[in-house]
């Protein structure tokens, strides 16, 4: 009796469970019929000069951009997605930080790359423009108030640095 109790909740178990589909895009592929909960793989190289750790050329800031795997609401599908987490060489990196999200690589230049600007609260507070030198070693950015329609006022916060060179570490 036990062992048919066990096989019963093992086949129920095993029918609830379902593997991720990992769709591979190509460049210039279409996406066709989007399947939610599906993990899109896109082409990553393009983020790859942006990737790593800068240092502001003041020595004040450390900037690390990563590539993560992350949900997109709307569609309900899962992306590699470039964020990073900017942090003040003054204060430790756990109590003051701002989270760079959403970036996307300018299709009319590949040396860009744009970011919105959250706080360690999770506040947004504007955008980052973020462009690499023609060498990819050093980069500038500009801080700038998000573009579009608002619900409410933006809130530049005043401890992030509007105007940044930055040099790459690694």
């Amino acid at each position: 009796m036990k062992k048919i109790i066990l096989l019963i909740v093992l086949s129920v178990i095993s029918l609830n469970i379902e593997a991720q589909e990992v769709i591979t895009m190509q460049k210039g592929q279409s996406l066709g019929e989007i399947k939610k909960g599906a993990y899109y793989k896109f082409p990553t190289d393009k983020y790859q000069p942006f990737l790593g750790k800068w240092e502001s050329q003041n020595e004040k800031y450390i900037l690390n951009l990563e590539m993560k795997k992350l949900f997109q609401k709307g569609p309900d599908i899962y992306t590699d997605r470039m964020v990073g987490k900017l942090c003040s060489t003054v204060f430790t990196c756990e109590d003051n930080f701002w989270e760079l999200k959403a970036s996307e690589v300018s299709s009319r230049d590949p040396n860009i790359s744009i970011f919105l600007i959250f706080d360690s609260n999770g506040n947004s507070t504007g955008m980052l423009i973020f462009e690499l030198s023609e060498d990819g070693n050093s980069a500038k950015w500009q801080v700038k108030k998000k573009e579009g329609v608002k619900l409410k006022p933006d809130y530049l916060d005043p401890d992030l640095p509007e105007n940044l060179s930055m040099k790459k570490l690694e």
